[in-house]
């Protein structure tokens, strides 16, 4: 009777499958699917996924299956960039024209407040509407087949020759282009790619297996679903370009996101240097914009949360961490025109678990 009261205190608890809970959101909100994972820092609480792969489609969703998180990709790059701080191959001070220092001369003056810091909370001044106000550059990313890299290289050489949007640390702005330099400048720092990095660095060490860039492919992958209701076949019009990677080309697993969640679950309770990455800018004191995080306070009685969403206007996610809990929930669903559904999914979930 010992051993078999020893090997029942060994059996993993189980995991509460959502299923039924999120068929319900599909059904009233009219989603072709959506996906739902909250986790503790140790494992899995509950996960379930309800509805198709494409509308129209009978092929059901399924918990393996690939979600675009778009800018919930935002941290990703800040952590990254933190750990490269941490080993002295960057500076939090360091601005785009000490990183690419043959180009310096031909920045404007301006960027010289720009550092990584504020690059990475959205308080550098770096334009807000990168293809509103840049066309033909977001044209060019398009059509000459540049390399990622080579993306990028153009998205710091056309905006560093003109004024940022606003003076750097005056005020927030948000601003994929931002996290777009911040990527560059860390590529440069370390010599490859950002995406090679962002492997080498984050998702393999996390085990994140699933994680990669773009609309997710292959068979079995989802599609997104635009403003008209239409799914999108996976390829150049189901994203955005490279040269933003950093701001929000990220697609994985939920439970390799929640791999990701729990890194921060742990970060945030403890008292190491990336607990930076949680505080939130002076600058952006109404947004209260840290690195890729935004901290708010949420639910009656409010709990102090950790939060970002994402969307390429075909997807949607949301990610809240909930340190104090010891709770993360994340959300994903392959319709951005579903932001508003999703935020209310996620914040009934914390009312459920917490």
């Amino acid at each position: 009777m010992i051993w078999l009261a020893l090997l029942l205190a060994q059996e993993p608890a189980a995991v509460r499958d959502l299923h039924d809970f999120l068929a319900e959101r599909v059904a009233q909100a009219g989603m072709p699917a959506v996906a739902a994972l909250v986790t503790n820092g140790e494992r899995t609480l509950a996960a379930g996924v309800a509805g198709v792969r494409a509308r129209g489609s009978e092929e059901a969703a399924t918990l393996d299956d690939r979600w675009h998180i778009g800018s919930c990709t935002k941290s990703m790059t800040a952590t990254v960039a933190a750990m490269m701080v941490e080993e002295g191959k960057l500076s939090w001070e360091a601005t785009p024209a000490s990183v690419f220092a043959e180009r310096a001369e031909r920045m404007d003056p301006a960027w010289q407040g720009a550092t990584l810091a504020r690059l990475l909370t959205n308080t550098a001044g770096a334009v807000g509407d990168l293809g509103g106000v840049h066309p033909k550059l977001w044209e060019r990313f398009w059509k000459e087949g540049l390399a990622p890299t080579a993306q990028r290289s153009l998205l710091v050489e056309t905006l560093t020759a003109l004024p940022p949007e606003r003076a750097p640390g005056s005020t927030f702005l948000y601003s994929n282009a931002g996290f777009s330099i911040a990527g560059a400048m860390m590529e440069q720092a370390a010599g490859v790619a950002y995406e090679d990095l962002m492997r080498a660095r984050l998702f393999e060490p996390l085990g994140m297996t699933s994680a990669g860039f773009g609309a997710p492919e292959g068979e079995g992958a989802p599609w997104g679903h635009g403003a008209n209701g239409k799914s999108v076949r996976p390829g150049r019009g189901a994203d955005n370009p490279d040269a933003i990677a950093p701001a929000g080309r990220v697609h994985l697993t939920l439970e390799d996101w929640a791999k990701y969640a729990r890194r921060h679950l742990r970060i945030a309770q403890d008292e190491g240097p990336l607990r930076r990455l949680h505080e939130p800018a002076a600058e952006s004191a109404r947004a209260r914009y840290a690195c890729g995080w935004i901290a708010a306070e949420i639910g009656d009685p409010p709990v102090q949360i950790l939060g970002h969403s994402g969307s390429n206007t075909l997807w949607y996610s949301v990610i809240w961490l909930v340190p104090e809990l010891d709770l993360a929930i994340l959300t994903a669903c392959n319709d951005g025109a579903q932001g508003a559904a999703m935020e209310r999914l996620t914040g009934d979930l914390l009312a459920e678990f917490r």
